[in-house]
């Protein structure tokens, strides 16, 4: 993670929602 992609941190915390649900 050394650049801040949007898509990645997009796909990051929703993947984590998903995840938690």
């Amino acid at each position: 993670m050394e650049m801040a992609d949007p898509v990645s941190t997009i796909a990051s915390v929703g993947w984590s929602l998903t995840r938690i649900l």
